[in-house]
């Protein structure tokens, strides 16, 4: 008689949580940069980054489809929704910027899987 042993190795799935990164723009950034390489909004693929316009002005993030969807106007006191779905880097990419005050006012990010 053969003897067969049946071996049950429990499998857990780790599973990951999207994040909500939260960034202001700082009031009177106007046509200026929104940050600086060296204060990059990190973020992974799946993360909200949570926009907060504290500025004075209209603003709205230019993206070519990376990391997240292009920018609405989103006035004074609004929130934007960046939901990440592709990996971004700033530093090898370029940064984003502003769509209504041009690439002077640059957006660093770096978004990774």
């Amino acid at each position: 008689m053969k003897l067969f042993a049946l071996i049950c190795v429990p499998f857990f799935a780790v599973s990951s949580f999207a994040s909500v990164i939260e960034f202001h723009i700082a009031p009177g950034t106007i046509a200026k940069a929104w940050n600086t390489n060296s204060t990059s909004i990190k973020a992974n693929v799946g993360d909200t980054i949570r926009f907060y316009n504290d500025d004075s002005v209209v603003h709205r993030l230019h993206t070519y489809g990376a990391p997240c969807e292009h920018g609405p106007d989103f006035e004074p006191g609004a929130i934007f929704d960046c939901v990440t779905t592709d990996v971004y880097s700033s530093a090898t990419d370029g940064p984003l910027y502003d769509h209504n005050y041009g690439e002077a006012a640059e957006v660093w990010f770096e978004v990774t899987k």
